[in-house]
């Protein structure tokens, strides 16, 4: 130890991002300059000379390219990849997403958030289209509130459409490939069935909303429009929780994918539920449509508590992205 307690040492540093074991890659960033790696007790200092993509040495261990998927064995860690050219440094550090671009974690981010937003205002609209919808059945007064049925639809129908466009744009931004990701095996098959189900998405909403506020389809016309649009949802849901499923692990989440394969069956399960109620208890109408409401219900919050995590996970990773920016400032200024 130097006798000038304020000499510049290794002991008053930490590990900057982006620095690797050159014995077995473990991902230093954060320890003491003067500890040992944990995984393979390698003294970091070896390894400080070095960062991923300068040291030149061959990979000892199987590491594939991200975005071709080759297998990179053998090669210097400052090379390329030989099948596509993509740097061999970029995929060591793996395809967590806090190694991917914050632009692109910023979309991901803005989609999760307009998904959730979405999901957060359909839950009260659907309590009050089922309110209506359940008074009118009953035979109601014909005014409420100095307003209609007929206006109160008409309003629910407005807001259900912008609730749509805001819930649609979400998703489109959530299912954005990440530019690292050039070869389709390394991304989700699901984003693109998303993308094509959101069109269709798109589509029946404008029909029924424009068809409906004109007045001129039949009410066959406007039922099966309706039961169209209800099949490309369920069917988009699927797609929707195999790719929350398939970004978990780039989220480092265990649980969020078990939440989303638990949703993926769960929520048929009270669908299911929810219309045999409705059937078989037809003849006290009342209590089988506010039973069929709230498993419905059930699943628009399971639904919203998904993506309200997925958010929290983007979120972090944001925060992580920006506090390993600093820490490279810090490091580069020392």
């Amino acid at each position: 130890m130097l006798d000038d307690p304020h000499a510049h040492t290794t002991h008053s540093l930490t590990v900057a991002p982006g620095t690797f074991c050159i014995s077995c890659r473990y991902d230093l960033m954060g320890l003491p300059a003067e500890a040992n790696c944990p995984e393979c007790s390698r003294a970091i200092r070896d390894s400080l000379h070095f960062s991923t993509g300068t040291s030149g040495l061959p990979i000892a261990f199987n590491a594939w390219c991200t975005a071709c998927g080759y297998n990179l064995v053998g090669l210097p860690d400052n090379s390329k990849c030989p099948e596509c050219g993509k740097s061999i440094a970029e995929s060591l550090r793996g395809d967590l997403l806090l190694h991917a671009s914050p632009d692109h974690v910023r979309t991901l981010r803005l989609g999760a958030s307009l998904v959730w937003i979405g999901t957060l205002l359909s839950i009260p609209l659907y309590i009050l289209y089922s309110f209506a919808f359940v008074r009118s059945f009953a035979g109601g007064p014909s005014t409420f509130s100095f307003f209609s049925w007929a206006a109160v639809f008409i309003a629910i129908e407005f807001a259900r459409l912008a609730i749509a466009l805001v819930t649609i744009g979400g998703w489109w931004q959530l299912c954005t490939l990440d530019p690292a990701y050039n070869a389709k095996q390394n991304a989700s098959s699901s984003r693109l069935a998303i993308r094509i189900l959101l069109g269709a998405t798109l589509a029946c909403k404008l029909l029924l909303f424009l068809l409906g506020f004109l007045g001129l389809p039949s009410r066959d016309v406007m039922w099966i429009i309706s039961m169209t649009a209800t099949v490309v949802w369920f069917t988009r849901f699927f797609f929707e929780m195999s790719y929350i499923r398939w970004l978990a692990p780039r989220l480092a989440s265990k649980q969020l994918a078990r939440d989303a394969a638990r949703l993926t069956w769960l929520a048929p399960v009270l669908l299911i539920i929810a219309i045999l109620t409705a059937l078989v208890t037809i003849a006290i109408g009342f209590l089988a449509m506010l039973i069929a409401t709230g498993l419905i219900l059930a699943i628009l919050i399971m639904y919203w508590t998904l993506l309200y995590n997925v958010r929290k996970h983007l979120l972090a990773v944001e925060a992580a992205q920006r506090d390993r920016q600093k820490t490279v400032s810090n490091f580069e200024s020392a």
